[in-house]
């Protein structure tokens, strides 16, 4: 991911050595907040990181990553349907946001700027065998 406003990235970088590109993720939930003004991200990724935390099991197959884009200001969204799996993600800095634009396989688009990200949460699954 071109993203790189996050105020917290240590627990994506220790699980995939960096912050992973969530191309091929997909978007369960996008919700929009007053609070801040926010955008929460909520994605499904498929397969396992390269170190997976002690206290996780040892079979799962998704890993869910949930991120808030803070100060945000939407510029588009479009198009939400049923699989949102992401194909692309534009980002870059302009006079000190990050705009950023994610376009999915199913031809929806999620543009916005914000001033920073958090990761908020990632958890294991297991959706179908290992």
């Amino acid at each position: 991911m071109n993203i790189t406003r996050f105020m917290n990235p240590q627990a994506l970088t220790a699980m995939y050595g960096d912050i992973p590109s969530f191309v091929g993720a997909e978007a369960l939930s996008v919700v929009f907040s007053q609070d801040g003004p926010s955008v929460f991200v909520k994605f499904m990724m498929k397969g396992k990181p390269l170190k997976k935390p002690a206290r996780w099991p040892s079979v799962f197959d998704v890993v869910y990553v949930e991120i808030s884009f803070g100060a945000a200001e939407i510029v588009g969204f479009s198009k939400w349907g049923r699989s949102n799996v992401v194909s692309e993600i534009l980002a870059c800095l302009m006079g000190g946001r990050e705009l950023v634009k994610f376009i999915f396989e199913n031809e929806c688009c999620l543009e916005f700027s914000y001033d920073w990200a958090c990761v908020e949460g990632i958890n294991y699954g297991l959706i179908g065998s290992p």
